[in-house]
């Protein structure tokens, strides 16, 4: 049997309105991690295998939850000093920006990202979209400054602040004094780093 996601849709009292069920048509695992009303549907994010690798997948959805576009992203990203690394890749929350655009929010690794413990590096992923779903930029955080030796984990909210020209994300890191803290990041228009707090 094929693996398969689903999404369903509930009213005001929790009753069911709507559900579908995903397959790819390749069999590989899919799955939507977050969704939420966008352009008179629904946009909705989260990961798929590509036979390699786990990368973040980004479906549009009609009122009716059937798929109108779909798009997968390879499994690289642009480190700090614009040097492009391959990873496997999870998208955790996506949401519109003031420029009809959205923000993706997740995780990029060198290992598996599902399995709790793995051993491999984890990074904090900011995307933003266009409107056609191309990319517009993705930036990935380790540690570095202001918080050097320290591995940040994952970013699992991001917003737009103003329209299109702030982008607020939020996660966590692991840190050498504490297992895990919470993490804010504001980004520019361009994805570049605007201030970090811990």
């Amino acid at each position: 049997n094929a693996p398969k996601c689903e999404a369903f849709e509930l009213d005001n009292f929790g009753q069911l309105v709507n559900a579908r069920e995903y397959v790819t048509a390749t069999n590989y695992p899919l799955e939507f991690l977050h969704i939420e009303p966008a352009f008179n549907g629904y946009i909705a994010c989260g990961f798929t295998n590509n036979g390699s690798a786990t990368v973040p997948v980004v479906a549009v959805l009609t009122p009716a939850l059937d798929v109108v576009e779909a798009r997968v992203y390879p499994g690289f990203y642009l480190g700090d000093n614009n040097n492009s690394n391959t990873a496997n890749g999870v998208a955790m929350h996506i949401a519109t920006d003031g420029q009809q655009g959205f923000v993706v929010s997740g995780i990029i690794g060198d290992d598996d990202l599902l399995e709790s413990g793995a051993a491999g590096k984890r990074f904090a992923m900011a995307m933003r979209l266009k409107p056609d779903l191309s990319v517009d930029w993705v930036r990935a955080f380790s540690g570095g400054i202001p918080w050097s030796n320290e591995d940040m984990d994952a970013f699992n909210h991001g917003a737009d602040i103003l329209d299109g020209t702030k982008f607020f994300f939020s996660g966590s890191f692991n840190s050498t004094d504490s297992r895990q803290e919470a993490a804010a990041v504001m980004l520019d228009g361009s994805g570049n780093l605007s201030w970090a707090y811990r």
